[in-house]
């Protein structure tokens, strides 16, 4: 699964203007001690959003873990908030609760969770509520269009744009419109005669910013005075049709009327059509899905150039959305058409496709470049909404060639993100195909190889073997192949004899077919069984076999598992150099396609070389970098710690001596990526120890403050206690207890905590 980048925020296209009152004010509210959740609420428009990326981009210093923004629009049930926010965290899905892992990996951090749009999965709720009392230095800020209603939340109703007073002459609002005009019109120039023009322009769309942007746009076309009278009299046909909304969702409501009807038959046809698209679409999908009788390209820029779809540069590809509120309307226009259900079935054709081509990725059939690979697994994480909305759409229909194909890609897809928002479909789509169908043996699969990936091996086991049993009935050779290797994967622990007697079958017909990725893991797992049962030489020559599957594919991530399980028998058999360069190897492929799961083994399998060569001190360093990371991604590393116990586990009963203790505290402070790369580019170092020489600080390097923050720190106050307690600010004390760290050389509140206690501080 691709790491996430705390620091990594939405870029806007567009500059943000007249809110700097705003900005200030949300600011001040998030630094009160006893703020840990924010709404900014408000009508679809107003800029919540906007308003919340910008407040972000501000504070990004004050919170030392970072920033990170979940984008909820794209989520249909309530349900899939907290997955969404596990991987917006980089987590891996387990047999655990979302909230639990997410609650685990939060608490005792320091940083700012954005959730954005969170109007329509209100019942979620509780669960961020729960989510909030298990970290309590995290601050939440979410846009919503109503409150949230949990005890301890604080609401900032975000206000229209301000119009022309006495205080601000010219009025946030007015200065939007000229903003944007001036985009489109470069070569305009509004004089102080036409101010009031503008103003009157700005006062009937309410000071919303969606409006103001809408109406700016026309300026390409229009003179301010004919915008004026041809807005005033579209609005007055409106807004006493729709009584029930809220008078500012009439006006916007309104406004986008009021654009859509202003937009060639071309130009409307394709913005309906465009609707489908959930959480985005490139121009290759618009082609595909919409395009039939259309200019799409022409037509689609024009909607760019209209506000009406946004567009965002990802590296060397465009991406584009809708605005939500945008989106329902076009959505209202599709379904009223008679082209609805065929630009649907186009989705669903099209998403499958690319599911298929994403499968072709991951199986090493289409690019030997691991950089294009990465972008394939980076295009899935974006596409994904799209791709369950196929699945879902294909369930209704009862589409079975479809959905056999949707799960068996699913499986892999799924897995390599460690992603469970499937299952609840898959199961569905059960419900709707006939038992005995092919469609129904690749959904079972599915759901058992999901549930083995988040370590539910009764589940999966259950699973895996109505799958086997439907494909054995049918005589369908390779969905029993894939059902046995998955089956034998969930039982190897509970039923060794059968796991074999599974994966030799699977073999068999793996062969015959040359299927590289179900060859290499049916090959790995039987090399894997010989090394614990002390059979090097049988694992050797199933690894042999194993990377023969690979020759004429580029399936990386495969031969990052033979390569690993190589290591792993280089190592019992006492030959460390070959085990290095394959670790190596490991690490490298790991890192580039940040597949997590193989950077924590190769880092395990690090600590057990270097315990293996008398190293016990950096040995302890490899180990507590991978458990950090195992505990910060929620994943676990258990076949490879058994692999590797005889070396890591004495070293491990050890861990209270004063020095291995010490290495454990160094270890949990290394940067994870400088090490990974240290070892992809120059090898283990010769030294014993991978830190920095331990630091000698005093208590007369902090200041009287620093020295009272500590103090509180020891104590087990969260930094909000702290504010409180002090009675300051949360950034202040952020910036304090960042300074602390910096001081004694250590970078979490264990380490503090064990020096104050060592210096009487607490």
């Amino acid at each position: 699964m691709t790491a996430a980048d705390p620091f990594l925020l939405p870029i806007p296209a567009t500059s943000l203007v007249g809110r700097e009152r705003e900005v200030d004010q949300v600011r001040a509210i998030l630094n009160w001690p006893e703020v840990s959740l924010l709404t900014l609420t408000g009508p679809g428009g107003v800029g919540k959003t906007r308003l919340a990326l910008e407040v972000a981009r501000q504070l990004r210093p004050r919170f030392p873990h970072g920033v990170v923004f979940v984008a909820l629009a794209s989520l249909e049930r309530p349900d899939q908030v907290m997955p969404a926010v596990a991987r917006a965290l980089g987590l891996q899905e387990s047999e655990k609760e979302a909230g639990e892992v997410i609650g685990s990996h939060l608490a005792g951090l320091q940083m700012l969770l954005i959730l954005d749009n969170f109007e329509h999965v209100l019942s979620a709720a509780s669960a961020l509520g729960g989510l909030l009392g298990r970290a309590p230095d995290v601050t939440v800020l979410v846009t919503s269009r109503e409150r949230l209603r949990l005890s301890g939340e604080h609401e900032f109703p975000v206000p229209p744009l301000g119009l022309p007073t006495p205080e601000d002459p010219v009025g946030g609002a007015v200065r939007l419109f000229r903003d944007r005009a001036r985009a489109v019109r470069p070569d305009a120039v509004h004089s102080e005669t036409l101010t009031p023009v503008i103003e009157d322009i700005c006062r009937q769309l309410d000071g919303l910013p969606l409006a103001i942007e809408l109406a700016a746009v026309r300026t390409r076309v229009l003179g301010l005075t004919e915008l004026r009278d041809r807005l005033s009299r579209r609005l007055s046909l409106l807004t006493s049709g729709a009584r029930d909304l809220p008078a500012r969702q009439q006006t916007l409501r309104a406004a986008i009327d009021w654009s859509y009807a202003l937009l060639n038959s071309e130009e409307q046809r394709l913005l309906a059509r465009l609707s489908v698209f959930i959480g985005g679409w490139t121009l290759a999908a618009a082609e595909a899905v919409c395009g039939d009788g259309l200019d799409t390209l022409s037509s689609l820029a024009s909607l760019v150039d209209k506000s009406l779809v946004q567009s965002d540069q990802h590296g060397s590809t465009t991406r584009y959305r809708m605005l939500e509120i945008v989106r329902e309307y076009a959505l209202e226009q599709l379904q009223g058409s008679l082209e609805a259900e065929a630009i649907r079935q186009a989705h669903e054709r099209y998403f499958l496709g690319l599911s298929s081509q994403l499968d072709q990725l991951v199986r090493g059939h289409v690019h030997e470049d691991m950089g294009q690979i990465a972008a394939g697994f980076r295009q899935l994480d974006e596409e994904r909404p799209n791709i369950l909305a196929a699945l879902h759409h294909a369930a209704q229909h009862r589409n079975e060639e479809a959905l056999a194909v949707f799960a068996a890609t699913m499986a892999p897809l799924s897995s390599s993100s460690m992603d469970s928002s499937a299952v609840p479909l898959l199961r569905g789509a059960l419900a709707e195909v006939p038992a005995h169908s092919a469609a129904a043996g690749w959904l079972w699969y599915a759901l058992a190889f999901l549930a083995y990936r988040r370590g539910l091996r009764d589940e999966a086991g259950r699973a895996a073997s109505q799958s086997v049993s439907l494909f054995g009935a049918a005589g369908n050779e390779r969905g029993l192949a894939y059902a046995l290797q998955i089956r034998a994967f969930a039982t190897l622990v509970s039923d060794v004899q059968g796991a074999k007697q599974d994966l030799a079958r699977c073999l068999i017909w793996a062969q015959s077919d040359r299927d590289s990725l179900l060859g290499v893991m049916c090959l790995t797992m039987q090399a894997t069984g010989a090394v614990i049962e002390g059979r090097r030489a049988e694992a050797r020559a199933a690894l042999e076999e194993a990377l023969a599957f690979t020759q004429d594919v580029h399936n990386h991530i495969g031969r990052g598992w033979i390569w690993l399980i190589f290591a792993v028998t280089d190592l019992h058999g006492g030959h460390t150099a070959e085990a290095e360069k394959k670790l190596r190897r490991v690490l490298e492929i790991g890192h580039a396609l940040q597949v997590v799961d193989l950077q924590i083994s190769g880092l395990i399998g690090m600590a057990a070389l270097v315990a293996q060569r008398g190293r016990p001190v950096q040995a302890l360093e490899y180990w507590a970098v991978a458990d950090t990371l195992q505990t910060a991604r929620n994943y676990n590393a258990g076949l490879m710690h058994t692999l590797t116990s005889p070396w890591l586990s004495p070293l491990l009963a050890r861990v209270q001596e004063p020095e291995l203790a010490q290495a454990l505290q160094a270890g949990q402070n290394l940067n994870v990526a400088e090490l990974l790369q240290r070892l992809i580019q120059t090898g283990l170092p010769d030294r014993e120890s991978l830190s920095a020489p331990p630091r000698a600080p005093t208590p007369f390097t902090l200041t009287p403050r620093e020295a009272q923050v500590l103090g509180l720190l020891a104590q087990g106050l969260s930094n909000k206690q702290i504010a409180a307690r002090l009675g300051s600010g949360v950034y202040t004390v952020n910036d304090q207890v960042k300074a602390v760290f910096s001081k004694l050389g250590v970078n979490n509140r264990s380490a503090a905590t064990r020096y104050a206690l060592e210096h009487n501080l607490s």
